[in-house]
C-alpha cells in the first residue's frame, strides 16, 4: 500500500492546490489532468471558479495519498 505523500497543505490559491494534487498523483504513478471549467474558462477569457483534477486513481488509492480529504473541503473524492 502506498504511503501518504502529503503534508499539511498551506493556504494557497485553488489553482496551485489543484496543480499540487495533480503532481502528488503523478508522483504516485497515476495519470492526473486538470479538467472541466478550469480548462474551458480561460479559453473563453473567463476566470475559473473551481479546479477539477481527473485521475485514473481509484477512490481508495486517492484516500491513501490524501488521508485528510474527507475533512478538507478542498478535496472531494467522487466515483463519478
Amino acid at each position: 500500500m502506498a504511503k501518504s505523500l502529503t503534508k499539511k497543505m498551506p493556504q494557497r490559491s485553488a489553482r496551485q492546490s489543484a496543480l499540487d494534487i495533480a503532481r502528488i498523483l503523478r508522483a504516485a504513478g497515476h495519470i492526473a489532468y486538470l479538467a472541466g471549467g478550469c480548462v474551458r474558462d480561460p479559453l473563453l477569457g473567463l476566470q475559473p471558479k473551481d479546479y477539477d483534477v481527473a485521475t485514473d486513481a481509484h477512490p481508495p488509492q486517492v484516500r491513501v495519498l490524501f488521508p485528510k480529504a474527507g475533512r478538507a473541503p478542498r478535496i472531494t473524492i467522487s466515483e463519478r
